[in-house]
């Protein structure tokens, strides 16, 4: 088991407290801790990928008073469900085909977010879950590219 990187630390305390602050209000419709989940499942082995879901999920269900221990339960089954499907695309060798399973399995695991709580809530928002996957999509993209995750593979770098 590798330990975790100082960075990543740094950005799971500073995800959860923007999650926490809500400086940008309601105008941005991220979840900040939940795509520190997703980062992490993705980029890290599965038992350190794991017990920081359980930990992160668990904080955001006691600082959330009132609403029932979904995130307890959410975060683990999230990076459970990216680390074997990444795993099942393991014989994937090029970094840009590796690029877009880790796509895919973000879009998988926003998709699976919006439908656990809007079936917990009873609400259907489509324009928000439009909302939601954009914004997510955007922010996850700079999480990952400010720490060096798949830097060398940036779409928009003009061949030499």
């Amino acid at each position: 088991m590798k330990g975790l990187n100082p960075k990543i630390i740094m950005l799971f305390i500073s995800l959860f407290l923007l999650d926490l602050i809500r400086p940008f209000g309601y105008s941005l419709a991220v979840e900040f801790v939940f795509l520190g989940v997703i980062f992490v499942s993705l980029n890290e082995d599965l038992l350190p990928a794991l017990l920081i879901s359980v930990i992160l999920g668990l904080l955001c269900d006691s600082f959330n008073s009132g609403t029932k221990p979904l995130n307890l339960v959410e975060f683990p089954l999230i990076c459970l469900l990216n680390h074997h499907l990444f795993s099942y695309f393991g014989l994937v060798n090029k970094k840009i085909r590796v690029l877009i399973v880790k796509n895919s399995l973000l879009l998988l695991a926003l998709i699976v977010h919006i439908i656990i709580n809007s079936i917990h809530s009873g609400l259907i928002l489509p324009l928000f879950w439009i909302k939601f996957i954009m914004q997510s999509i955007l922010i996850y993209s700079l999480i990952n590219y400010s720490l060096g995750k798949d830097r060398d593979v940036c779409p928009l770098r003009v061949a030499q």
